[in-house]
């Protein structure tokens, strides 16, 4: 990794300024303005600290969380709420997030929250 400060740069065709952190670009507003300026040293600063965290880091990876809330969002009105098809994809994606860990706290907790709710209405 890079022991170079991130530099302060004008995007020509906009006029903005921005900053390029391990290929992720931030804009910071209007070039050489107070605020973009106040931008930049705040997103240097959290990046000089964080320098490993992957808030920072250009993946392009999908965590399987994502890939579960995303096709849920697909899902839900595709199917409908009160689907056999929901049901049974809410139950699949249950039991391969408690097998493998592969949720964050937030999104295990949306994920449970909607089978939850879909199996206490289908019991209820």
């Amino acid at each position: 990794m890079s022991k170079r400060e991130p530099g302060y740069c004008l995007h020509k065709p906009s006029g903005q300024a921005y900053v390029n952190l391990g290929g992720k670009v931030i804009y910071l507003g209007e070039y050489d303005s107070p605020e973009s300026h106040k931008a930049y040293n705040k997103i240097k600063s959290e990046w000089l600290v964080n320098r490993h965290s992957s808030k920072f880091r250009r993946t392009g990876l999908v965590t399987m969380a994502e890939l579960f809330l995303a096709y849920l969002d697909h899902a839900e009105p595709y199917y409908g709420t009160d689907s056999t098809e929901l049901a049974n994809l809410k139950l699949a994606i249950k039991s391969v997030s408690s097998l493998y860990q592969v949720c964050t706290r937030n999104s295990r907790q949306r994920i449970l929250g909607l089978w939850n709710s879909k199996r206490s209405a289908t019991i209820g």
